[in-house]
């Protein structure tokens, strides 16, 4: 079982990087009775940031697009009503600006 478990994280990593840009990272955590405890304690670390509402219903909008279409969201209604935040934080807010401020004022 953890050959194969271990063949499906290798897969899903060598397609994502197949991929490229063209999708968001995926974190493939494996889990099994032998991986090391590190290793296994990584799962109940907190997720990366999720999708936003407004990029979600973006998305959804493009499903339906050139053809009917479905979209399938892989998170409750729950989830997208309360945890998801409405929009992305603006780059300015998420950027450390510390070397450019450095960097002006080396100027």
């Amino acid at each position: 079982m953890q050959e194969e478990i271990e063949a499906c994280v290798e897969l899903l990593q060598e397609r994502c990087r197949r991929l490229g840009s063209k999708m968001a990272e995926l974190l493939v955590l494996p889990i099994y009775a032998n991986l090391p405890s590190d290793m296994q304690a990584r799962i109940f670390e907190p997720t990366p940031p999720g999708a936003r509402k407004a990029s979600a219903n973006q998305r959804a909008g493009r499903a339906g697009r050139v053809a009917p279409g479905k979209c399938f969201r892989l998170y409750t209604a729950w989830a997208f009503q309360h945890e998801l935040e409405e929009t992305a934080v603006p780059e300015i807010q998420r950027a450390d600006l510390g070397c450019l401020v450095l960097l002006l004022k080396s100027l």
